[in-house]
């Protein structure tokens, strides 16, 4: 139990707290610290870290406000502080001095002093993540990599590092290097306050392509974050709606559509909204009967794109018009919205036109899903589908190979892609393509077929 930890325990827990920006019980471990010695000035230091802004949540004029005196109660404890701390204490009393106004003056001096803190204790691994969280919170993830590279070589466990790490390939070219702490933070274990610790592999499993190790993550920080609603008087975990997402992105690559309406359902219920999505799911898995029995819905906003789609796609062709042509124009230009379009276009042999629709709505997605996000389904997909069903092999597997140089094993990608290197005679490619797609579609509910691409 947390209340029977010693105050170097709680100080150590703490910062863990932190490390899981959990501000929320940062500030209550640091506080419980503070209880148990009124003269910690390390308490005090940490109640006003956690009043600090982090990469995902910005400064905030209220909590600065409330940070000015408990960073001034670190400073007139100092006496009792180690010369390490004293440095820490000072740093953050410069990121919480004067008035709100001249916070951007007062952040950009403690990252300058951080760095001169961390100077001086190059073999602290925590004043080393403390400076790079700074320095995360201003975009230099170049920087960041290096000192996570270096507390790493010390300390593989450590995992605010580990937590960088992921952070700070989630933008990079190669991601290849966050893989290793993706694994590490799997295998650790965390309290439900540090439920985002437990999430963050999914960042590194769906960025790369490991769809289902993204779903495996997702599930363990969803567990905690039950865990902590069930916990008296804690705060629900904010991040409960990314996690969610994450897992429910990454559930739709995958071949179960039982588990990819688990995760819909989960953000149905903390959305408040019970049929978000509901379309969007009951589509991507080709349940085209049950997706027309469904009524209307305030909360499913792509049901009637949808519903064109899956005219369509029964081959009720007029019908399918009729509701596509019918559609407002926002309902038009979303995923579901642009694959009716191509569908009907296709249909009308307007092949390159439906590729024109696809390639415009794909490049949206490429701009509005970055780092860990990936859209949940991937237009580009269905470029490579009309090209196959036209027996234009070669322009397939082209498009289904770009599919998968930005969506790394789409599975959906590589079944076009096995299908069109079969139809060009290529066993090898198709041997190879149809090696990943079996393994990616294990544990599937769902059969594919050209048409469903």
């Amino acid at each position: 139990m947390i209340a029977a930890l010693t105050l170097a325990n709680l100080l150590d827990r703490g910062l863990l707290d932190y490390y899981s920006y959990n501000r929320n019980a940062a500030y209550a471990t640091y506080e419980m610290a503070s209880q148990r010695d009124p003269n910690s000035a390390m308490a005090y230091w940490g109640m006003a870290l956690s009043r600090s802004p982090n990469i995902n949540t910005p400064a905030d004029a209220g909590d600065f406000r409330e940070a000015q005196p408990l960073i001034a109660r670190a400073v007139g404890l100092e006496a009792t502080a180690t010369p390490r701390d004293r440095a820490l204490i000072d740093a953050l009393a410069l990121r919480f001095a004067g008035d709100w106004d001249a916070h951007d003056a007062d952040a950009r001096a403690y990252r300058e002093q951080m760095a001169v803190v961390a100077a001086a204790y190059p073999e602290d691994d925590d004043v080393a993540m403390l400076y790079a969280e700074a320095l995360a919170e201003n975009g230099a993830w170049a920087q960041v990599a290096s000192l996570t590279a270096t507390v790493l070589a010390r300390d593989p466990e450590h995992p605010m590092a580990d937590h960088l790490c992921v952070h700070a390939y989630d933008d990079a070219a190669e991601r290849s290097p966050a893989i290793p702490c993706a694994m590490r933070l799997d295998a650790m274990t965390f309290a439900p306050e540090q439920e985002h610790l437990a999430h963050m592999p999914a960042h590194a499993w769906i960025e790369t392509g490991d769809y289902a190790r993204a779903v495996a993550s997702s599930e363990r920080g969803y567990r905690l974050s039950e865990a902590l609603r069930a916990e008296p008087d804690a705060a629900p975990s904010e991040y409960e709606d990314h996690d969610v997402a994450i897992g429910y992105s990454a559930a739709m690559y995958l071949g179960n559509y039982a588990a990819a309406m688990r995760w819909r359902e989960r953000g149905a219920r903390l959305s408040g909204r019970p049929d978000a999505l509901r379309s969007q799911t009951m589509a991507r898995f080709g349940r085209w009967i049950e997706l027309l029995a469904l009524p209307p819905s305030k909360d499913d906003a792509q049901l009637p794109a949808a519903r064109a789609l899956a005219l369509a796609r029964l081959g009720r062709w007029d019908e399918a018009a009729t509701d596509y042509k019918a559609l407002p124009a926002a309902t038009k230009d979303t995923a579901i919205g642009a694959i009716a379009d191509a569908r009907l276009l296709e249909r009308a042999g307007k092949v390159e036109t439906a590729v024109s629709v696809l390639r415009g709505f794909a490049e949206k997605q490429r701009l509005n899903y970055e780092a860990e996000y990936v859209p949940a389904w991937p237009v580009a997909e269905a470029i490579g589908g009309i090209y196959l069903r036209a027996k234009r092999y070669e322009d397939a597997a082209a498009a289904f190979a770009a599919t998968l140089a930005q969506y790394p094993r789409d599975p959906r990608a590589l079944y076009g892609l096995e299908a069109a290197a079969d139809a060009e005679s290529m066993p090898g490619a198709a041997a190879e393509a149809k090696g990943k797609f079996d393994a990616a579609w294990a544990g599937a509910d769902t059969a594919l077929g050209p048409d469903d691409i």
